[in-house]
């Protein structure tokens, strides 16, 4: 099954796939995108997209395809087509769900077999009866790219433990590395073990990188070895990736590797691995404080400005809270809390504050900034005090910040908690140069990327 991506926006709220007791939508008439992931690689097709959805108002239509209208009871959503997006008009206090939505692969036939190097045969891809969606779209990324490679599409079978097992893909969690990947492809099958099952994909795009000279470039623009491919070639291939995640500004960075923008789990090379959802799902801090809700009576939750007024954003995604403000950090971990919950499986959270550089100048702000230390810090504290009270609900959570904007220099005093990974944003202002990294245009960026590895 394919995960769909939660994409709030505007106050509206989209549930997965469990429906909301009560939504919060305050604006009318505007429309709220979001996206199916289903973009494989650099090739588009069309593919069922079954499932359910039921909303009490507004209209919601998945673009290109059926549009639906508020009607008691769940409506079938059984589009067939590309990638889509949902458009969703909002109405206030609207109640929007989805039941059992998801991709399906359409290939011509399931079953044969794959030829292996000295011989062996590949036949079954195993993936456990228990597994999260993380392993199920991964382990199906292995599926779709040995079809396209070779014209055979394997099939997936459930299994209580997944092991080595003469003819089959087995993927395999192994605790002792402590990251990467270690991929083996021989005659007996194809076997890989991972740190993570967010190792399982980008072990698949390091592998044809490497063994057959594939290269993603763009969505129109992929470079494949000559197909179909006989026999897969022989590999062994311990990954021990250079950055836990790295993000850039623009997408033409990002398509060399990674997970990161539209298309997660699509992007492979080895000195970027993964990241945990697409960019627009990083600044999310303003879902868990909507605007909408308490700007009007509690204007001190959010950014004060030069002037010293207290300031939201016409494009909610741009708001910046007040961090020092006890009940507003309440109120967005609290928010945390029901976002985890609603992700169960996913074990990953990112959270940053509005898309904007600026940092709230209340006195309170002004002041810590002044006793305590940088906008790092402040965001720190919160971020620790958040992974605390979500490990309470999900034990395995990781949480993702950025160092971005004005938390970009290091933490000065607050030191990070365990379990929380930073992205290091490498924007068009810190590394100009994208072609030569030595250049000395970059050396700022550089330094400060050492600065973070030992404030780590």
């Amino acid at each position: 099954m394919f995960q769909a991506r939660r994409k709030p926006r505007r106050g509206s709220d989209l549930e997965f796939p469990i429906p909301a007791s009560r939504a919060v939508c305050e604006k009318t008439g505007r429309c709220a995108p979001t996206g199916l992931l289903h973009r494989s690689g650099g090739f588009r097709a069309r593919v069922p997209h079954p499932g359910q959805g039921k909303l009490d108002k507004g209209v919601l239509r998945f673009a290109p395809g059926k549009r639906f209208t508020a009607k008691p009871g769940w409506q079938k959503v059984d589009y067939y087509g590309e990638l889509c997006s949902v458009l969703i008009t909002p109405a206030a206090g609207a109640n929007i769900s989805f039941a059992d939505l998801r991709v399906v692969p359409a290939y011509p036939r399931i079953g044969g077999e794959i030829a292996l190097p000295d011989g062996g045969k590949l036949t079954q891809l195993l993936i456990p009866g228990n597994a999260d969606p993380v392993m199920r779209w991964s382990v199906s990324m292995w599926q779709g790219w040995l079809w396209k490679l070779t014209g055979i599409a394997l099939p997936i079978k459930e299994v209580p433990e997944v092991k080595p097992t003469p003819g089959a893909f087995a993927a395999i969690p192994d605790r002792n590395l402590e990251r990467g990947w270690i991929l083996e492809v021989g005659k007996d099958g194809i076997t890989l073990r991972y740190s993570e099952n967010d190792d399982i994909a980008p072990a698949l795009f390091d592998y044809m990188r490497l063994k057959l000279g594939f290269a993603y470039y763009a969505y129109d623009c992929v470079k494949l070895p000559k197909l179909p491919v006989t026999v897969l070639p022989k590999a062994y291939r311990h990954a021990k990736p250079r950055y836990k995640g790295m993000l850039a500004s623009s997408p033409q960075l990002l398509y060399s590797g990674g997970k990161t923008g539209l298309g997660r789990y699509i992007r492979n090379d080895v000195d970027y691995y993964h990241s945990n959802k697409s960019a627009e799902w990083i600044h999310i801090l303003d879902i868990t404080l909507p605007q909408e809700l308490y700007f009007a009576k509690h204007p001190e939750y959010f950014y004060m400005d030069p002037s010293g007024a207290h300031a939201v954003a016409v494009n909610s995604s741009f708001t910046q809270q007040c961090m020092t403000n006890p009940e507003a950090c309440d109120i967005m971990l609290e928010g945390l809390k029901n976002l985890v919950r609603a992700q169960q499986g996913l074990h990953m959270v990112c959270f940053e504050p509005g898309d904007t550089p600026n940092g709230c100048l209340c006195p309170r702000c002004s002041a810590y900034r002044k006793n305590v230390g940088t906008d790092t810090d402040m965001q720190m504290e919160f971020t620790n005090r958040a992974i605390r009270e979500l490990r309470k609900i999900d034990p395995q959570l990781k949480v993702f910040r950025c160092a971005y904007f004005n938390r970009r220099f290091p933490p000065r005093k607050v030191k990070v908690a365990d379990g929380i990974d930073i992205f290091y944003c490498v924007t068009d202002h810190l590394m100009p140069c994208t072609l030569h990294v030595d250049c000395a245009r970059n050396r700022e960026c550089l330094k400060m990327l050492e600065e973070w590895n030992r404030a780590l």
